[in-house]
């Protein structure tokens, strides 16, 4: 939405008329009126642009340009008078130094520096006028697009119809001369709208496959209630410390809201719907992998323990103290725990810490008898 500038930008000013009492030259005097023809042509090629731009935009005021063309032109004839004076180059400079008038009398300008100026910010005015009214007309063309675009999704959702329905009374009320703030507002809130109901389209798409799938997603669910239950009925088997945790029954669950309802349901209604049956079957994933997680922890730690017990059997067996008396009451106190059905964890993981301690210590105390030289180095 921008505006696109006049085709011809304005001319630089040309420089400050000398004082009546300067000495100037005449190849001075030369110059300087070469550089307000210079800037009598650029500025009327520029305004000659901005009146084409104002012939498309008719309800735009014409006033601030008339009157630039009016001084300009006033300007422009002075400027040609000082050019073919044949006098002393000061004398050529007298026109210049002016006052600038209509043929009716009136003022217009105090010399033709002033006219230079004058000319120059009446055609920034029109020129800002032309680029807001450019972006207005582009918001206005935006507020359309985004109103077309919403119309079918509020349809289809059956939602915000009242807000569409406000816009477009309001953009149907927009005046020629309506401020660029407030159609830059309506456009705002027109994109607003539009973003909402496609985010909320997208959203209803998303909810809708899930629904279609919704059988896929069920018969893991009973996989995974069918590993729960068995998962958790052997630790209770192996394990003293199984939890005792509630096991989710998808049976339980109920059947999912028929698709062809939520595709005819507003939207708001129908997501409601959707949503409520999505979290209640992510929680019930959810409680199920704790339930098999924690079992499976539980009996992964019976396993490990048992590992251990019999890496240090085959350890104190290998250094000959497997038989010892103290030795292999340890590992029989820590064997019949940990094998037992169902196992205390605790207690076993306490004998398990036993027994390596007393094998650890018994081998190192063999190692230090058969090698003195090494006990006494370390």
């Amino acid at each position: 939405m921008t505006a696109v500038p006049p085709a011809s930008p304005p001319p630089p000013p040309p420089p400050k008329l000398p004082p009546p009492s300067a000495s100037i030259s005449a190849d001075q005097v030369n110059t300087l009126l070469t550089s307000y023809q210079s800037w009598s042509k650029g500025a009327g090629t520029m305004l000659l642009d901005l009146d084409d731009e104002l012939g498309r935009h008719p309800t735009i005021s014409k006033a601030d340009h008339t009157l630039a063309f009016v001084i300009w032109t006033a300007a422009d004839k002075v400027i040609g008078e000082a050019i073919q004076t044949l006098a002393f180059p000061d004398q050529r400079l007298v026109p210049l130094r002016s006052p600038l008038s209509t043929l009716d009398g009136t003022k217009l300008a105090e010399n033709v520096d002033e006219a230079t100026q004058l000319v120059g910010a009446l055609a920034a005015a029109v020129s800002k006028q032309l680029a807001d009214s450019a972006i207005a007309s582009s918001a206005q063309i935006a507020i359309v697009e985004h109103l077309a675009i919403a119309a079918p999704l509020v349809k289809q959702l059956s939602m915000r119809a009242g807000e569409l329905s406000q816009l477009r009374s309001q953009l149907d009320a927009l005046e020629v001369d309506s401020s660029a703030a407030a159609i830059a507002e309506l456009c705002r809130r027109a994109a607003s709208l539009r973003a909402d109901l496609e985010a909320a389209n997208t959203e209803r798409t998303t909810l809708l496959t899930s629904a279609m799938d919704e059988a896929a997603a069920l018969a893991e669910l009973v996989d995974l209630e069918t590993k729960a239950r068995s998962v958790s009925d052997l630790c209770r088997q192996k394990v003293k410390q199984s939890p005792r945790i509630g096991i989710v029954s998808v049976a339980a669950l109920g059947e999912a809201p028929a698709l062809t309802d939520l595709e005819t349901q507003p939207w708001p209604q129908a997501r409601a719907l959707l949503s409520e049956r999505a979290t209640k079957l992510e929680r019930a994933q959810r409680s199920l992998l704790q339930v098999i997680s924690t079992n499976e922890a539980l009996l992964a730690k019976r396993a490990e323990l048992r590992q251990l017990v019999d890496a240090y059997r085959a350890k104190a067996m290998g250094g000959r103290i497997g038989e010892v008396q103290d030795v292999n009451a340890a590992y029989q106190v820590a064997r019949d725990l940990l094998w037992a059905a169902p196992c205390d964890l605790d207690a076993g993981a306490t004998a398990v810490d036993s027994y390596v301690h007393i094998v650890t210590s018994r081998l190192g105390s063999v190692s230090s008898q058969s090698n003195p030289e090494r006990s006494v180095l370390r």
